[in-house]
């Protein structure tokens, strides 16, 4: 290939300085007639590009972050976890993990006393053993919100059958108080997850139709 321009390096004291800069460069580009696609910024890991992506907002310079590995993001796995629960209440791995949230009050010692209750009772589920517990063990005191969690599943499982999956997901944000900022660093992660849902449900009711279609013929 004929030889291109010159890398250019440019070093900075702070990582806002940086991405300051960033920002500003392609702002300058744009201007000289460079259309937004023909940019790309490249970082090493996710965490860094937090002041990036304000510098770009406060500019208005529109973007997308590609390869959002949303399921490492712990956000998203306590909301799976609550679908995963409401879905499937016999899912001991999703119930502990939601058992685990801040809101509900419960601490290790409770999850490992309702574990015991549920081993001893033909290993039924942890949902199951919740539902009994609540007047059997020492979590049943103030500050354990068993009650609250209980009927908050339960809605939700029941309005699941009448709402699609991007439905269920957005009200289950509402009623957790997920609906984020645009400054907050998991937003990124609940927005992509949205889109992975509304794409999937798409494609989903297009081969569903498909098949009405075909079933017709």
């Amino acid at each position: 290939n004929a030889e291109g321009e010159k890398v250019q390096v440019a070093e900075f004291g702070s990582a806002g300085d940086e991405a300051n800069w960033v920002a500003s460069e392609i702002e300058r580009m744009h201007g000289k007639g460079h259309h937004w696609s023909e940019f790309a910024v490249l970082y090493r890991m996710h965490v860094h590009r937090e002041k990036l992506v304000a510098a770009l907002r406060a500019r208005k310079i529109p973007f997308v972050i590609k390869n959002l590995p949303i399921l490492a993001n712990p956000l998203v796995r306590d909301v799976l976890a609550y679908l995963r629960l409401i879905a499937t209440p016999s899912d001991d791995v999703a119930c502990a993990r939601v058992l685990g949230a801040p809101a509900w009050g419960f601490e290790a010692a409770d999850l490992v006393r309702l574990c015991a209750k549920a081993a001893k009772n033909k290993r039924q589920p942890l949902w199951d053993a919740l539902q009994g517990a609540q007047g059997e063990l020492e979590f049943a005191k103030t500050g354990r919100h068993t009650g609250e969690l209980v009927g908050f599943v339960q809605k939700l499982r029941g309005r699941a059958w009448k709402l699609r999956a991007s439905e269920l997901l957005d009200e289950l944000i509402a009623e957790l108080g997920l609906v984020l900022p645009e400054d907050d660093t998991n937003r990124p992660y609940l927005v992509e997850l949205g889109n992975f849902v509304r794409a999937w449900e798409q494609k989903a009711l297009t081969e569903t139709g498909k098949l009405v279609e075909l079933v017709r013929y």
